[in-house]
């Protein structure tokens, strides 16, 4: 997008970034080829003064195009590790990694569902992800399926959320994950470094899922 006037935030990344597009909402990025993950989508808002960005890392394992009943099972058994960030501790606070708690909601309609804390292990065992995550310290992050998202704009916006989601669960569209955090980023000196650590947490977030689905693919 040469003809484009770079944003900012675009700036901060355009050396870890092939690509970049206006998108309704924000900006989508496309990473270089050596990273672990396909697409980053970048959107600010404001909460009374303060500027938060939020963060769509998308890692894409079966495309809308390839899937079949194989990919509906993997992403069956995926789902069970989706997982997010918690703090425990009031002044030296540490962060871990937790199942998902949206999991427990789904569980109470399909009964067979079980929670997995494979990829909340791993991801606690990570000193690369837990470092970064340190760096960054994000107000949230989850890591889940695409199928757990909601859409900017519902095609169904009547639709009710747990229908919705079980839906997505019996009938996926793709099978991708989606890393998805919060942050509020004040343009300070350390606003670039901000930005690339966020995109460093992301990348290595990825490469633990990548592993990890490599493994129930096979």
């Amino acid at each position: 997008m040469s003809l484009v006037k770079k944003p900012l935030e675009i700036k901060m990344l355009e050396d870890y970034i092939s690509d970049w597009k206006e998108v309704e909402g924000g900006f989508l990025l496309f990473p270089k080829g050596h990273f672990h993950f396909n697409k980053l989508f970048i959107r600010s808002r404001f909460i009374f003064m303060d500027r938060v960005f939020d963060f769509l890392g998308v890692t894409e394992m079966v495309p809308k195009e390839r899937m079949d009943k194989d990919s509906r099972r993997l992403h069956r058994s995926l789902v069970e590790l989706g997982c997010e960030l918690s703090w425990s501790g009031t002044i030296l606070r540490k962060p871990y990694f937790k199942n998902y708690s949206t999991l427990n909601t789904l569980k109470k309609h399909i009964p067979s569902l079980r929670i997995n804390g494979k990829l909340v292990n791993e991801l606690n065992e990570s000193k690369s992800v837990m470092e970064l995550v340190r760096k960054t310290h994000p107000d949230e992050l989850y890591v889940t399926l695409s199928s757990f998202m909601q859409p900017l704009y519902p095609a169904e916006p009547n639709l009710d959320p747990i229908k919705a989601l079980l839906r997505r669960y019996r009938d996926p569209i793709e099978v991708a994950w989606v890393t998805s955090l919060n942050k509020s980023i004040s343009r300070t000196l350390s606003y670039k470094e901000s930005f690339i650590n966020v995109f460093k947490l992301v990348d290595s977030i990825s490469e633990v899922l990548l592993k990890i689905s490599q493994e129930y693919s096979k």
